[in-house]
């Protein structure tokens, strides 16, 4: 490491090391946690939370979705193997549309 960083490392007493890490030592609930890293979590959940809404709300509700924009004709007017076609057309488009740019 010192050839590395071009630095004299003196070797320390390891007691010392022992003590530092025991001080930076902290529970995973514990308030000292939730200082360092509490708006990390908070942000990376919100994130995850509107990701998975949106993603999962797509799936749940495409059918609907699809018929109001006009990509789908009546069901009743459509083979199941013509409309399971036409939704996964539909969702690799936005998959794709989604995704490449990014």
């Amino acid at each position: 490491m010192s050839k590395v960083l071009k630095v004299e490392i003196q070797n320390d007493n390891k007691s010392n090391a022992i003590e530092e890490r025991n001080d930076l030592s902290f529970g995973l609930f514990s308030s000292q946690f939730l200082k360092r890293h509490g708006r990390h979590l908070l942000g990376t959940t919100a994130a995850w939370f509107f990701v998975d809404v949106a993603y999962y709300s797509q799936n749940l509700f495409q059918k609907d979705i699809f018929s109001a924009v006009g990509w789908l004709l009546m069901a009743k007017t459509m083979s199941a193997l013509d409309e399971l076609f036409k939704i996964s057309r539909a969702q690799f488009l936005i998959a794709l549309y989604g995704t490449v740019p990014g």
